[in-house]
C-alpha cells in the first residue's frame, strides 16, 4: 500500500473482533513507534500493553467520551479490543537533558504523538484497526497503570481486527487551515 492510500484508509474503529493480535505484529507496531522522530533524540515514550479483561476494565473506568468528563460516561467500546496500548511519556528524560524548568514542557507530548501516529498508520499497513483515545482522567489512569511519578499517560490505543468499517469523517478542505508567512 502506498503512503497516500495508507493515510486515506486510516479510520477510528470502535468495534473489534475477539481475534488476538499476534505478538509479532504488536512488536512491529512498537518498532515503528520507536522509529518516530523526537526532540533531542530522547525517545521519551513508554508503552504498556494491556490485554487482560480486568486491567482493560480498570482502564476504561478512567475514560470519558466527548466533553462529558463524568465517571458515568466511560468509553466501554474499548473493551472490545483484544489489545490496548497505553502510550506514556517519561518526563525524567526531558528533565535530565533540559533541566527541571524546561522551556519545552510540551516536548514529550509532541514526541509521543509522533510515535502514536506511527502506530496508527502501522496498524492499517498490517491489516489491523485502531483508534486514538485521549479522553481519560490522567491521575486515575496513572494509578491504574502503576506509573512512576515522572511518567504520564499520553494516549490509549485500542488495537485489533475491525468488526466494523466506519466511514471516515469529513475533514473539510485543507486550504482553510493553511496560512502563508503569517496567520
Amino acid at each position: 500500500m502506498n503512503f497516500s492510500d495508507l493515510v486515506a484508509s486510516r479510520a477510528s474503529v470502535r468495534k473489534y473482533t475477539d481475534q488476538p493480535v499476534p505478538d509479532e505484529l504488536v512488536m512491529q507496531l512498537l518498532e515503528w513507534a520507536h522509529d518516530a522522530p523526537s526532540g533531542g533524540n530522547l525517545r521519551p515514550w513508554e508503552f504498556i500493553l494491556i490485554e487482560s479483561a480486568g486491567q482493560k476494565q480498570a482502564v476504561v473506568e478512567t475514560t470519558f467520551a466527548g466533553r462529558d468528563e463524568s465517571k458515568s460516561n466511560p468509553q466501554k467500546w474499548i473493551l472490545t479490543a483484544p489489545l490496548v496500548i497505553a502510550v506514556c511519556a517519561d518526563l525524567a528524560k526531558i528533565k535530565g537533558r533540559y533541566g527541571e524548568t524546561s522551556i519545552w514542557p510540551h516536548l514529550p507530548y509532541l514526541d509521543c504523538s509522533a510515535a502514536v501516529e506511527n502506530i496508527l498508520l502501522g496498524a492499517v499497513e498490517l491489516g489491523l484497526a485502531s483508534c486514538y483515545v485521549s479522553g481519560f482522567h490522567e491521575q486515575e489512569l496513572s494509578a491504574v497503570l502503576g506509573l512512576p511519578e515522572d511518567v504520564v499517560p499520553i494516549a490509549l490505543l485500542p488495537i485489533g481486527y475491525a468488526a466494523e468499517s466506519p466511514a471516515r469523517r469529513p475533514r473539510g478542505p485543507v486550504a482553510e487551515q493553511i496560512h502563508r508567512e503569517r496567520y
